[in-house]
């Protein structure tokens, strides 16, 4: 026999509130006491409430709230372009009718949003493969669109950065300016853009003819000055070359190029040319200007807004992943090679 299911009334009965309290309470709607809200809700979880799966489809009004719930690693100090992404997102989604629910919820958390009704779905980002986040969208069907790739088998509706196609421009970059012995200073493979990035160096290098280096640190924020220091100043006798340009996968890493070319007496720019990966205020900081990639941030938040829009208003319509090339944005870190 299937279990009985727990009513609205019940709920009431139970808080010590009206039965429209609790709906707005679940709802989101209304202006109700956080001591009365949070009592509600321990009563909605002892019970095990849930609305009615047919009662939204009931109701033409949604909540007109999105939650943007925010990984542990995405609150890092220095992840600047998921604050820039935060920024945006609450911008764009304002364009659309929509308030932005930003929470640092859990697996739990979001379980609870999903059955209050509060929000109409969700939108993500630092996506690293399938995670306690889809998991819990693909089992209750709730809408979502995500900044970063969602794997196969699940809704498309993600937009992310071409990293091919950033660093294979900025390597287009340097040899235009004429450079040949160009070096690749990036990271041990950790997430699917280290290798991304790596590889548009690589194509650009093989479509010329050019022979590829390629330099790796084992961490993010793990100094390569010494490393880059030994390449830029090979030993007495050695047939190595030393790099006219060095392609960087971050704009973090480049400080360690700026660091190694003052420790060996270049400077960066007219003796030594270098680039990044992010357009940050660490890159805007440094001297010489960086040459870097910008992520277009808001262009990608836009996109995931219309994306999830699409998504809540017609769940069935075909959608696919969209890639974003970055900007290369020209600093005064590049130029041609020293004759």
């Amino acid at each position: 026999m299937a279990a009985r299911r727990v009513t609205i009334d019940e709920v009431a009965d139970a808080a010590g509130v009206s039965r429209q309290t609790v709906s707005n309470v679940l709802r989101g709607t209304g202006r109700v006491g956080s001591a009365t809200a949070a009592r509600i809700q321990e009563v909605v979880d002892r019970l095990g409430y849930a609305p009615h799966p047919g009662a939204s489809s009931m109701r033409s009004k949604r909540s007109g709230q999105l939650a943007y719930p925010l990984m542990e690693t995405s609150l890092a100090p220095d992840n600047v372009i998921v604050m820039d992404f935060m920024r945006s997102l609450i911008g764009a989604a304002g364009e659309q009718g929509y308030h932005v629910l930003v929470t640092s919820t859990g697996a739990a958390g979001m379980r609870d949003l999903v059955r209050s009704g509060r929000v109409d779905g969700f939108v993500f980002n630092d996506m690293f493969g399938y995670d306690e986040r889809l998991a819990i969208v693909e089992e209750t069907h709730t809408p979502f669109a995500a900044f970063g790739r969602v794997p196969d088998g699940l809704r498309q509706a993600w937009v992310d950065v071409d990293n091919v196609a950033g660093t294979h421009r900025t390597t287009e970059h340097m040899i235009a300016l004429g450079h040949r012995d160009i070096l690749y200073l990036g990271y041990e493979p950790s997430a699917y853009w280290d290798d991304e990035r790596r590889s548009g160096y690589l194509t650009s290098m093989r479509e010329h003819g050019l022979p590829a280096r390629v330099l790796e640190s084992p961490g993010d924020h793990v100094d390569m000055t010494e490393a880059v220091s030994r390449l830029l100043r090979p030993a007495a006798g050695s047939a190595a070359v030393r790099p006219t340009a060095i392609v960087c996968s971050s704009d973090l890493l480049s400080v360690s190029v700026y660091r190694a070319a003052a420790a060996v007496g270049l400077a960066v720019g007219p003796e030594l040319s270098v680039s990044g990966f992010d357009s940050s205020v660490i890159g805007r900081s440094l001297v010489p200007t960086l040459t870097s990639l910008k992520v277009p941030v808001s262009t990608i938040a836009h996109i995931v807004v219309e994306r999830f829009v699409r998504e809540v208003q017609d769940p069935t319509a075909a959608v696919e992943g969209r890639l974003v090339v970055p900007e290369l944005v020209l600093g005064d870190s590049t130029a041609p090679p020293a004759r």
